[in-house]
């Protein structure tokens, strides 16, 4: 074998080497990456379901009074938002953030039938989730 084959196999086998240690040593291992977490599916569901029913009372209690609290609505709508949704609920969550946001937009901008609207579609989405009704 010439000088220059071998050369150019020394350098080849220790581009691979080189490959092989950087891929054991420097590649996260799958016991290092985070477990995920086992979600009990039927506690989320309950704990959205009670926490959302609180959070829809205190919004038509709010939606009741004569001067609308601002504050207390943004409240209402970042408490929502940081629940965990269940995938069956999602479609109730998006609307009743619409919902809060359609009523806060009403209110800044003095369209009453923004208002109303809104407030049918809580009614609605009460009559779909009877739990909210309890």
């Amino acid at each position: 074998m010439s000088k220059e084959k071998k050369i150019y196999l020394i350098g080849f086998v220790a581009t691979l080497l080189f490959i092989l240690i950087f891929s054991v040593f420097i590649t996260p291992k799958d016991e290092k990456l985070p477990k995920n977490t086992k979600v009990d599916l039927i506690q989320l569901e309950n704990e959205y379901k009670e926490k959302t029913k609180l959070l829809v009372d205190s919004y038509l209690l709010l939606l009741q009074s004569d001067q609308l609290d601002l504050e207390k609505l943004k409240q209402i709508k970042d408490q929502l938002l940081a629940l965990k949704v269940p995938d069956e609920f999602k479609d109730l969550h998006v609307n009743l953030v619409l919902s809060i946001d359609s009523v806060n937009n009403a209110e800044l901008g003095g369209d009453k039938n923004k208002k109303i609207a809104s407030i049918e579609l809580v009614n609605k989405n009460k009559e779909n989730f009877s739990w909210l009704n309890r």
